[in-house]
């Protein structure tokens, strides 16, 4: 494990230290890092809240990170750079601090959290239901984003492997998208293959004949015996 010399020297208090460790282990590629005091408490083995709070309100004050506050959401931790950081005005200072954790006065609010007695000092925090809830509504945004990033490109036919083909299957998708109708890959899948039986012409006819009527599923265009037109659903997904 490599701690670099500036914050080795920066004189913090033991609780501000370990919370900034803790920030560079979770941060990203940004320097970014997002989670709550429930965390920090089982992580960094911090129990009181007032004592969170006043280590990080150190590393704010000393402006060794940034600190971002949501209204129910997650605050968002960012790293700064050492040249950023303000120094200890003096010893007495880092005296002060550490005062501060050691004797904090007022009533001090403990939660429970899963982890046994036996790993902390005093009663473990309890992760409430706002932050469970912050948590997983990250964690949705990260998947959306990674979904959005790579999606899925449908494997066409061979027979409608044609530059053609693909941009008359682009307007069926962007039709569809218009219609409030979401092609799944399942769809897509059935889609293409029952159209590939039709050959490329009567494929790109068959969309052309779906966008133009405003119809949700591909219907294919046939005559009947006397001569006129009349629609068959070929696929109603």
């Amino acid at each position: 494990m490599f701690i670099s010399a500036a914050v080795d020297d920066a004189g913090l208090s033991p609780n501000a230290f370990r919370v900034l460790a803790h920030i560079h282990r979770r941060a990203n590629g940004k320097g970014m890092a997002w989670f709550g005091y429930a965390d920090i408490s089982s992580r960094c083995g911090i129990n009181h809240r007032q004592t969170i709070r006043a280590a990080i309100k150190e590393l704010e004050t000393r402006q060794l990170i940034q600190v971002t506050r949501y209204p129910g959401k997650r605050t968002t931790y960012t790293i700064t750079s050492p040249s950023e950081w303000r120094p200890t005005s003096s010893k007495n200072e880092l005296v002060q601090n550490l005062n501060t954790f050691t004797n904090s006065t007022g009533p001090v609010r403990k939660m429970n959290d899963t982890r046994s007695q036996n790993e902390h000092e005093g009663n473990p925090i309890r992760i409430s239901n706002k932050e469970k809830s912050a948590d997983a509504s990250l964690a949705l945004g990260s998947a959306v984003a990674h979904k959005e990033q790579k999606p899925l490109r449908p494997n066409f036919p061979g027979s409608l492997e044609t530059p053609e083909f693909k941009a008359k299957w682009q307007e069926w998708k962007t039709h569809q998208s218009e219609k409030k109708n979401r092609l799944t890959p399942s769809t897509e899948r059935k889609q293409l293959a029952h159209l590939e039986t039709l050959g490329l012409a009567a494929a790109i006819e068959t969309i052309d004949h779906s966008i133009r009527q405003g119809y949700t599923g591909l219907v294919q265009p046939s005559r009947n015996g006397s001569g006129g037109k009349q629609k068959r659903r070929l696929l109603d997904l």
